[in-house]
């Protein structure tokens, strides 16, 4: 290993530090199994320093990162904080499982560290993906960069995470202008604690936060081609339109949960055929939280959620 890689400072006789240990040694192309993803991404930070011009990073889900790793690099590695500036194209997925001992635990929210890091970043990148994996029900909450802005993000796709509604318009305020693609699947909002009203329900906050984020994106992000929002848990219709959605003929195409049924004791979603909806009707005028989702056929819905 310290032939191939002598700035990881493992020379004959020493141990690797006791978060790097794997439990299998067994390489699968590049990767190192299990435990070792950890280790592969401090190999990567070590030949960044060789890749000056790297523009694209990609993570299999096989080999996702848990939550704390950017922290661990940084301390190892000082190279992944200095390197990746010409990088336009990432796409991670963090493993959210956090089981240990038998026992599943909460997810730790993302880093600061690395959002402060993509928030240097962001200014060259075109792609991003982030996105929570494992067996837990729990997403890691993520409060996404706003600094700096990404300037020249055309895609950006967000699954399996616990979001802030007003974070997550603000990060799409300053990539607007050239944003074309988004998806928000099998994610959720946070609901914030205000102290001059009453908590919203799950159900009606989620679709209070939905309701706001589509306003802004057919208000603001006019350049959007492609977009999808997938809720898994059947409180909202699935969203999708192909085209640019605020011109003449674009549809939005709504599927629309119609019963959940309990099976071991998981919760399996009957969805309707797709239905195509005129994005210039649905939007035509400002309408409030209720007749916007009337006007998406989810009536039932609303009166089972006191809407």
């Amino acid at each position: 290993m310290n032939l191939f890689y002598p700035g990881l400072g493992f020379e004959p006789g020493k141990r690797a530090p006791r978060e790097l240990e794997f439990e299998s040694q067994y390489f699968y192309g590049r990767e190192l199994s299990r435990s070792g993803r950890r280790f592969g991404l401090l190999l990567y930070s070590e030949l960044i320093d060789r890749l000056p011009n790297l523009e694209f990073v990609y993570d299999a889900d096989a080999y996702a990162m848990e939550p704390t790793w950017f922290e661990k690099g940084l301390d190892r590695s000082p190279s992944i904080g200095t390197g990746y500036w010409k990088l336009q194209v990432l796409k991670i997925p963090f493993d959210v499982s956090r089981n240990k001992g038998g026992r599943r635990q909460n997810p730790e929210p993302l880093n600061k560290a690395m959002i402060d890091w993509l928030d240097t970043r962001g200014a060259n990148f075109r792609v991003l993906s982030l996105r929570g994996t494992g067996d837990s029900p729990a997403k890691p909450q993520v409060n996404l960069p706003t600094g700096k802005g990404f300037p020249y993000l055309k895609s950006l796709k967000l699954r399996g995470l616990n979001l802030f509604v007003e974070n997550t318009i603000n990060f799409l305020r300053n990539c607007k202008g050239t944003l074309q693609e988004f998806e928000l699947k099998e994610s959720r909002f946070e609901q914030r604690t205000y102290e001059d009203g009453p908590e919203l329900s799950p159900g009606k906050a989620r679709m209070t936060h939905y309701y706001q984020l589509l306003w802004f994106l057919w208000e603001e992000a006019t350049q959007i081609r492609r977009f999808e929002l997938a809720d898994e848990t059947g409180v909202t219709p699935r969203l999708s339109i192909r085209g640019r959605w605020n011109f003449p003929g674009c549809n939005l195409q709504v599927t629309r949960p119609l019963i959940t049924e309990y099976i071991n004791p998981e919760p399996i979603i009957r969805w309707s055929e797709p239905e195509e909806r005129s994005t210039e009707e649905i939007f035509a005028s400002r309408k409030d939280l209720t007749e916007f989702w009337l006007s998406l056929g989810i009536a039932s819905f609303l009166r089972v959620l006191d809407i």
